[in-house]
């Protein structure tokens, strides 16, 4: 335990993370502010904004609360009629509150619309798509103001946890090789593929702790601002959810999923920071060998989409990066070539094999 805590020290005691993590946790504050403070909405003939728009706005969805059907949102464009922009501008002002504004979308042609001054009711065949949705799902109504800009917000402060984690990680054992306190550590008595084990212990703890705080940081300050009513809400409601099999759920267990696969990606993050570190002997390389490992798994397969590859070629690449950290951020809007399962499976092997490499590694090295 000592010498776990004395590793874990080791990695918290460099300043810069500090700072980062401070840079982080405030841009979460700052981002969330300026949604709420933007936020506007009219109650008979009276423009709130910011806060007060919020309040105004939950207190008339709380009356729409249910199961949502076209039959409702027909009600809701009857009561308030249609939400459009004042002017033909997106920056302009929409009329209505978040109710009529939410109807109004479902509803009409209004954010397909190049002038946006106006809108038309879906013709037939979207209408019947629409119907057959919320028969299908049956999904709850209730006040889900920004809930996709959450999960927009999560995705890319996730990303900048996975480089603060590799930055943080990267001079695990390069450290050791530029301190020279590599051949001191290869005589202990503990042994230096249990010191090893140690070192991946600390560095895990690590990162799903920062991962965890930065996470429900935000999450509670999205919820000082929105309130909870949103998680109650029907997945297919929000345009972030593309998984079929994920649409009949609520969006607070949507939104678990997608917190327990970027956990993964967070654990295969720390996996390939500590590989390269271990491989390479010096932290620039070993942090260039991690970015490269990240952005690889979202730059290839985008480039081979630009050629005329065989679709077996595809779906092989496509494998080979359903353990990458980007794509496990993105489990739940995008969906995966493999069956969860298999991913799992996939994703375990990986973690045991890195961690057996690792520990190899560093023995023979210091052997």
């Amino acid at each position: 335990m000592d010498l776990f805590r004395m590793e874990l020290y080791k990695i918290l005691r460099r300043r810069p993370i500090w700072w980062l993590l401070t840079a982080l946790l405030a841009f979460c504050v700052l981002w969330i502010s300026a949604w709420a403070s933007e936020e506007d909405t009219v109650v008979d003939g009276v423009r709130y904004h910011g806060t007060e728009a919020i309040e105004r706005d939950r207190e008339i969805a709380r009356q729409w609360e249910g199961v949502l059907t076209v039959e409702k949102l027909q009600e809701i464009l009857d009561t308030y009629g249609l939400a459009v922009n004042e002017r033909a501008e997106w920056e302009s002002p929409r009329g209505g509150n978040w109710v009529s504004r939410y109807a109004t979308n479902m509803l009409t042609d209004f954010l397909s619309r190049d002038a946006h001054d106006g809108a038309d009711f879906l013709d037939e065949e979207a209408l019947t798509r629409t119907v057959w949705e919320l028969e299908r799902y049956a999904p709850h109504f209730c006040y889900m103001e920004n809930a996709n800009m959450l999960y927009e917000a999560t995705f890319t402060v996730n990303l900048l946890v996975l480089l603060l984690i590799t930055f943080a990680l990267t001079p695990v054992f390069t450290e050791e090789y530029r301190c020279k306190t590599a051949p001191l550590i290869a005589g202990c008595e503990r042994g230096r593929k249990k010191i090893a084990g140690i070192k991946i212990a600390a560095a895990v703890v690590f990162s799903l702790g920062m991962y965890v705080l930065v996470d429900i940081v935000l999450l509670l300050i999205f919820i000082a601002y929105y309130g909870c009513d949103w998680m109650a809400g029907g997945a297919c409601l929000v345009n972030w959810i593309a998984v079929p099999r994920y649409m009949g759920l609520a969006i607070w267990q949507a939104y678990l999923l997608q917190f327990f696969w970027g956990m993964l990606g967070i654990l295969v993050m720390v996996a390939v920071s500590l590989f390269f570190s271990v491989l390479c002997k010096q932290t620039f390389l070993a942090m260039a060998g991690s970015l490269l490992f990240l952005g690889g798994g979202y730059v290839l397969p985008v480039i081979l989409m630009q050629f005329r590859v065989p679709r077996w070629l595809m779906r092989l690449t496509g494998w080979a990066f359903e353990c990458n950290p980007y794509y496990l951020m993105t489990s739940v809007s995008r969906g995966s070539y493999l069956g969860e399962l298999w991913r799992l499976l996939l994703i375990a092997v990986l973690l045991v094999g890195v961690q057996y490499a690792v520990r190899e590694r560093w023995g023979r090295q210091e052997g």
